[in-house]
């Protein structure tokens, strides 16, 4: 099925923020934690806010580009050019690769690349970045509608046991393409070696039209503070992250996934090398996850894990 979305560059009815009440319960239909509210237009549109030369975009790698779309996420019109522009990186890969081929070591991200809150006295130079792309059989509809689910942990790496999504926007608004824009947020168990821990996560999701009217769907992920872990020692500092899911320029029915994350675990026992390796191996297994729970196949984890946060 092609991705429904009439839209189009610069129109403003799609351009918005429907807010909703904030207070959904991760157990529940999307339908029961929306309420009706109006609809406005909250982030500019004008080009020559963009932080970067539209003209030298096709000469960028990776890093900048991935600086540059976080650096300007709120400016649709900009974060739409460099979707656009991110799209041949991630078509430069061997889709059908093992994913240590189809993934590259990413420079850390600084807080002048982040237009959002961070953990209070983390040091960028302890992040471990990683990109992925991927191929999935399911169109970008299909992973829209899978972002919408409030119970996310069928399509997370084995270490989340639980992922509890809440919308902060009106989700239903977003659904049927009246709204672009997608504000979440969740609570997420992750049980990591001997690292059990809560932590809090923000992912905002946009819907993108690209140049030649095809769609892709964009989120930033982010923690606004450190979770330390049940086990002394062990925390969480900090991890952002960017998802495109692009329609496939072969095949309108399939998507190229382009993930990226980076991320710091405080773990003393672990080695930093091995340690990188686990969170690149941890990027991967969440395209993968999704992919066989979207083909209809098992779930990695307890869909039904019971909520226990003290």
């Amino acid at each position: 099925m092609r991705f429904g979305w009439a839209v189009a560059v610069g129109v403003a009815t799609l351009l918005c923020s429907c807010a909703g009440d904030g207070n959904g319960n991760s157990k529940e239909n999307v339908e029961d934690t929306q309420e009706d509210t109006d609809t406005e237009v909250v982030y500019s549109t004008d080009l020559d806010d963009c932080d970067f030369d539209v003209t030298t975009l096709e000469s960028k790698g990776a890093d900048e580009l991935l600086a540059d779309l976080l650096r300007n996420y709120d400016l649709p019109r900009c974060r739409g050019e460099v979707v656009a522009a991110l799209e041949s990186t991630a078509l430069a890969f061997d889709l059908s690769a093992m994913h240590d081929e189809r993934s590259t070591a990413l420079s850390p991200l600084y807080p002048e690349d982040l237009v959002v809150s961070t953990p209070a006295g983390v040091d960028p130079e302890n992040q471990v970045g990683w990109m992925v792309v991927a191929a999935s059989p399911h169109d970008v509809g299909v992973h829209l509608q899978a972002a919408l689910d409030p119970n996310q942990v069928c399509m997370q790496s084995v270490w989340s046991v639980y992922y509890g999504r809440s919308f902060l926007s009106d989700a239903l608004c977003f659904s049927s393409g009246a709204c672009s824009e997608l504000r979440t947020s969740a609570e997420i168990r992750i049980a990591i070696l001997a690292m059990p821990f809560w932590r809090d996560e923000f992912v905002d999701f946009a819907v993108v039209p690209l140049p030649d009217g095809r769609i892709a769907m964009v989120a930033r992920t982010w923690n606004e503070e450190i979770a330390v872990a049940d086990v002394e020692g062990n925390e969480y500092r900090q991890g952002f992250g960017v998802d495109i899911w692009y329609e496939d320029p072969a095949d309108p029915t399939a998507t190229v996934w382009l993930t990226a994350r980076w991320t710091e675990l405080a773990m003393p026992s672990v080695g930093g090398e091995f340690l990188s390796t686990l969170l690149m191996n941890e990027v991967a297994a969440r395209i993968d996850y999704t992919n066989v729970f979207l083909d209809g196949g098992f779930c990695i984890n307890d869909r039904d894990y019971v909520y226990d946060r003290p």
